[in-house]
């Protein structure tokens, strides 16, 4: 290495860091100089004058400083630990109180809505138990009447039967809605099973009326047929078929209802005002199809007023009236 050589500007920048430098040295040896002038003025000011420590002496006052000084670091180092386990314990309860703040407000929402509720099912309870009271009085009252009779009310309107104020039919003049038409047979159906059900030692052959309302159905024991509309005179096959069932089937009543009088010695015994024969009552037929509703509707008030017939002597001689008499004879 030879001398290497400054241009001259970097000469002068070095010459003013070197001219600072310098003057900050000079600033810390006159601030050093007051300090330890402060010092010996406060140690020759002092009642007391200590004497400076020996070199073993100063090194064990040392090792006791630092000894007393990790040991606070120490103290320091473990109470910033419990603060950290404090911190983490602070916030493990704040969120368990969220969660019981939110706990207890769930709480409240359900046991609002379960008052709300049992509220609500004590006022329907005490309505069923007044409804309740209501039925068995009502109840008592129809175990001291004729049930039949009040429900089953068979009447006639001009060319039409009734039943329960339902026309059955149609004439020419007058063309009755199929949902009243329905209504009738929906009646008549629940009034022949209805009897029939009330004679013990009575059952249909192989026929089946099934009561549905204004939806009434039979069965032949194979098939089962609606015996409800609307239907055209061109397709009642499966109506005329349920109509003829429903005859059948007031036929087979008729006859075990003049057997019972038999049996029983009732004179005379009992017989329908209009004679069934197949699928007519008193020579008009029950079908629909092919014939002339005047005449349709001609059959089915006949065939009604068989059904009242036969009902006035089940209420009467029949099964039911006798059983009547003799709970009121029991009664007595």
């Amino acid at each position: 290495g030879g001398d290497k050589y400054l241009c001259g500007e970097c000469a002068v920048l070095l010459q003013d860091e070197m001219e600072r430098m310098i003057s900050e040295c000079e600033e810390d040896c006159q601030a050093y100089q007051q300090a330890l002038q402060r010092l010996e003025r406060a140690q020759g000011s002092s009642p007391s004058r200590e004497q400076p420590l020996a070199v073993r002496e100063f090194e064990r006052e040392m090792e006791r400083c630092r000894k007393e000084e990790e040991e606070e670091e120490a103290k320091v180092a473990d109470l910033e630990r419990q603060l950290e386990d404090l911190e983490r314990e602070r916030a493990q309860l704040k969120s368990q109180a969220g969660d019981l703040d939110r706990s207890e407000a769930d709480y409240w929402r359900r046991h609002n809505h379960l008052s709300f509720e049992l509220e609500a099912f004590a006022e329907e309870r005490a309505g069923l138990v007044s409804k309740i009271g209501v039925a068995c009085a009502q109840l008592d009252a129809l175990k001291r009447t004729n049930i039949y009779n009040d429900v089953f009310h068979i009447w006639h309107d001009g060319p039409f039967g009734t039943i329960n104020g339902f026309r059955m039919g149609k004439t020419g003049k007058v063309q009755v809605e199929w949902d009243e038409i329905n209504a009738a047979w929906g009646q008549a159906v629940l009034l022949l099973h209805t009897m029939a059900s009330s004679c013990e030692e009575f059952e249909f052959s192989q026929n089946k009326l099934m009561p549905m309302g204004s939806y009434p159905k039979v069965s032949d024991g194979k098939n089962t047929y609606e015996l409800y509309g609307p239907v055209t005179q061109f397709l009642t096959a499966n109506y005329d078929k349920a109509m003829c069932v429903f005859l059948q089937c007031l036929q087979e009543f008729s006859v075990y209802a003049k057997q019972y009088d038999i049996a029983h010695q009732t004179k005379p015994p009992f017989q329908l005002p209009y004679k069934i024969e197949g699928d007519k009552v008193c020579s008009h037929t029950v079908r629909l199809r092919f014939n002339i509703n005047d005449k349709w509707t001609k059959a089915l008030k006949y065939l009604l007023a068989n059904l009242k017939v036969t009902l006035v002597w089940l209420t009467s001689s029949g099964p039911v009236g006798r059983r009547q008499r003799g709970e009121r004879r029991q009664a007595d």
